[in-house]
């Protein structure tokens, strides 16, 4: 790892706190409109699907060229089992046995990986 890796992160985190601290820390207290708030629940789900979403593209079609990909497979159980359940716990054990189930058992049994 170079220097340029570790200067990068602080940099990107620096600029992240900055930011955030700008609208945050620097303007007065006061009520934020009700739009606003609730605009801003939408905000940590985005940035994770921001991040996510790219990696399971790239993986699931890089890697595997399937829809049977482990990883597009256990994202569509998480999916439909938030949608109908909102359990969280259930749906990451569904995702993730999902995942199993097409990477171990099916594409091993049907000779589909290496």
């Amino acid at each position: 790892m170079t220097v340029a890796v570790p200067i990068t992160i602080i940099a990107m985190g620096l600029a992240t706190f900055l930011l955030r601290y700008a609208f945050v820390g620097v303007v007065p207290e006061r009520v934020l409109p009700t739009v606003v708030r609730r605009g801003l629940a939408y905000v940590v789900p985005a940035l994770l699907m921001a991040f996510v979403v790219p990696g399971l593209v790239q993986d699931s079609l890089a890697k595997t060229h399937t829809l049977l990909s482990p990883y597009l497979v256990g994202t569509v159980v998480g999916v439909a089992v938030g949608l109908v359940k909102r359990n969280s716990f259930l749906l990451i054990f569904l995702a993730a046995m999902a995942g199993f189930v097409v990477s171990n058992l099916l594409m091993h049994a049907f000779h589909l990986i290496p």
